[in-house]
């Protein structure tokens, strides 16, 4: 499958970098904070604690009306933004921006891998869906060598084999099957690479090992190749896997894999499981359904605490949302950011 990017200029401060690929459209509970006004207190987040982090917000939906409010909550504590969804934002902008065909949010993965390929100067690169708050205090001291992932993983099937987990995705063209047959490429690539080495006398080098990556999926599963399924709306790549992350995702993007069976497999692929941060957050649309999760607001204040990372779907604007109740939201959230401190002591 033939890909690319193309960088340019829409105006003097909005660079969009254009994924191009042949890819076919298709059509639990955590504790209640009942006071939302919470004790942050006691913890002020060092300026420019994550400059040597690449922030990466993906828009599935195009709301990107909300970039102004997502610009307030996060650039002061993140300098490096860039924007990623399906098409370009109208009009002149001054932010970075990523468009590559994620197939209604099914690849949408495939905006850190861009971002990876054509950023390559961070320490590391962190994925956040544009739907998501994060609490970026709960994160600074998380080791930045290390992959984060969520800590709801919710599952796994063993490939090749008949599946016998009731969720929908492992039935579709996205699910189960796409991802065996990203499995097989990767095994023709690293038979490919073996040769290569052979034929080159050992001179032949590659960025990226192949059997690595297929041999901490076999670690990982304990003897069985298994794709996985978890919560992927949130996660950060080292740049020592950010490499191997971007070759896979290639993979896994011409076979279309849904993302939340994508993400979780790959990163079973870039080092064992042992070794990565959990983040823990609460799934509001999870827990009561995403139409209710995303109509009442005060699902949100109800469930924040400093003592998680992340809660989704946060609308911050809709069109029939009013504007002045997400302004709002943003400045009592960043008034408690003002006041808290990301250090243990």
């Amino acid at each position: 499958m033939s890909r690319g990017y193309l960088s340019f200029f829409v105006s003097r401060g909005f660079e969009i970098v254009e994924e191009e690929s042949n890819s076919i459209e298709r059509k639990r509970e955590l504790p209640i904070i009942n006071n939302h006004r919470g004790n942050f207190s006691k913890r002020t987040c060092k300026e420019g604690d994550f400059e040597d982090i690449l922030l990466v917000i993906v828009f599935v939906e195009i709301f990107y009306d909300s970039i102004p409010l997502l610009e307030r909550l996060y650039r002061h504590r993140f300098p490096h933004i860039v924007y990623c969804g399906p098409t370009k934002p109208p009009g002149d902008q001054e932010y970075k921006m990523i468009v590559v065909s994620m197939l209604h949010g099914v690849t949408a993965y495939d905006c850190l891998s861009t971002a990876i390929r054509t950023q390559p100067q961070f320490t590391g690169y962190l994925f956040i869906r544009s739907d998501l708050f994060l609490n970026f205090w709960s994160i600074s001291n998380l080791n930045r060598s290390r992959i984060w992932e969520s800590s709801e993983q919710l599952g796994y099937q063993v490939m090749f084999e008949q599946p016998r987990d009731s969720w929908i995705w492992w039935y579709t063209p996205w699910g189960l099957k796409a991802c065996e047959e990203a499995y097989k490429d990767l095994i023709f690539l690293n038979d490919a690479q073996k040769r290569a080495i052979i034929d080159s006398k050992g001179q032949e080098e590659s960025s990226w090992d192949v059997e690595n990556s297929l041999n901490a999926l076999l670690w990982n599963g304990r003897g069985l190749n298994m794709c996985y399924r978890g919560f992927s709306n949130l996660f950060y790549i080292p740049s020592e896997q950010a490499t191997a992350f971007e070759k896979l995702s290639t993979v896994f993007q011409k076979h279309q894999v849904y993302m939340e069976i994508a993400v979780p497999t790959m990163i079973k692929m870039l080092d064992l499981s042992e070794k990565s941060e959990k983040i823990s957050g609460v799934d509001i649309g999870f827990i009561y359904g995403e139409e209710r999760a995303q109509n009442d607001g005060s699902l949100f204040w109800r469930y924040i605490s400093r003592n998680i990372s992340y809660i989704r779907p946060v609308v911050l604007t809709r069109k029939y949302s009013a504007e002045k109740n997400s302004v709002g939201m943003v400045e009592v959230l960043l008034n408690r950011f003002n006041h808290t401190n990301c250090s243990n002591s």
